[in-house]
């Protein structure tokens, strides 16, 4: 389903009419970002000759949004390309050209301020584009026992007891919940647009402008995993994304938090349970409780 929606998306989008000038405002420029904005002006073009309509069905309409989605990650993508290739820039110059070391300096001064050359983790250093390696190997390393003294053993065996407690109790006291076509649109349509492809290739407008047909093949899979009481590991795939934390040094792996981005169907459930759960939680949680209460 998601190769399907995915290629549909693309394909809608193919073909422009042609424009060679760069579009203002512009700081990063490429083949990908010329074909863009010239897909984007022509479903632009095309839905303005049509009367402009405004139902969410409307395939031009759909075209149009998604040629808008598109040239903005070839955007983010050529900025990020360009800011990697400034920092190695600076990085060179700093080993053999002082003088012009400065003048990058006050070139690019600010612009710079959240990339790293080198990354510590545990006794090892990376360097480069090693640092990404060093990144996955630390969060990596968070989810397995480890052989370090300082890990706590039985901590983590009273953890998995606590674990496999809760999950008997969810079992043993789980009436059968199934929600309706309705309700899966509602929380399809409810979810934040204007966001980035997820795991998968996969946006929030793949599902919310899909049709019936993907909505109730949605609404199948989310039954699905109310009835089993199991969600398929493919869903709890993610992308992690290093968030700093603010404090200590930031040439340093464990002063990252790793923000967990997963596929936009798993956020579907998640939309339909937080209703009902939401209240209980409100009841029993302690009101001295601030941070992450939402």
């Amino acid at each position: 389903m998601s190769e399907i929606l995915s290629k549909a998306a693309k394909t809608s989008t193919i073909g422009a009419p042609s424009h060679r000038h760069k579009a203002n405002g512009l700081t990063v420029w490429n083949e990908n970002i010329a074909s863009s904005i010239r897909n984007s002006r022509r479903c632009h073009w095309e839905w303005k000759l049509n009367g402009r309509p405004s139902d969410p069905a409307k395939p031009l309409l759909i075209a149009r949004k998604f040629a808008k989605h598109e040239l903005k990650k070839h955007i983010r993508i050529a900025s990020a390309q360009k800011l990697m290739h400034d920092r190695d820039e600076i990085m060179e110059a700093r080993l053999n050209d002082s003088g012009r070391l400065y003048k990058l300096i006050d070139k690019h001064r600010g612009k710079l301020r959240g990339c790293i050359s080198e990354l510590k983790v545990g006794e090892h250093t990376y360097n480069g584009q090693e640092v990404l390696l060093g990144l996955n190997q630390h969060f990596g390393s968070l989810g397995r026992p480890t052989d370090i003294p300082l890990f706590d053993e039985k901590y983590a065996e009273l953890v998995e007891t606590d674990v496999d407690t809760i999950s008997d109790i969810c079992r043993s006291n789980t009436a059968d919940v199934t929600f309706s076509r309705e309700a899966v649109a509602k929380a399809i349509l409810s979810l934040n647009k204007n966001k980035t492809e997820y795991i998968y290739d996969l946006a929030t407008e793949h599902l919310q402008y899909a049709g019936k047909r993907v909505l109730n093949v949605v609404t199948w899979i989310v039954n699905s995993i109310m009835k089993a009481g199991f969600v398929p590991p493919a869903m709890k795939k993610g992308t992690i994304v290093p968030v700093f934390k603010n404090k200590g040094s930031k040439f340093e792996a464990k002063n990252y938090r790793g923000i967990t981005v997963t596929p936009v169907v798993t956020k579907v459930p998640e939309a339909l349970l937080l209703p009902s759960i939401r209240p209980l939680v409100a009841e029993i949680q302690n009101h001295l409780q601030r941070g992450f209460t939402n």
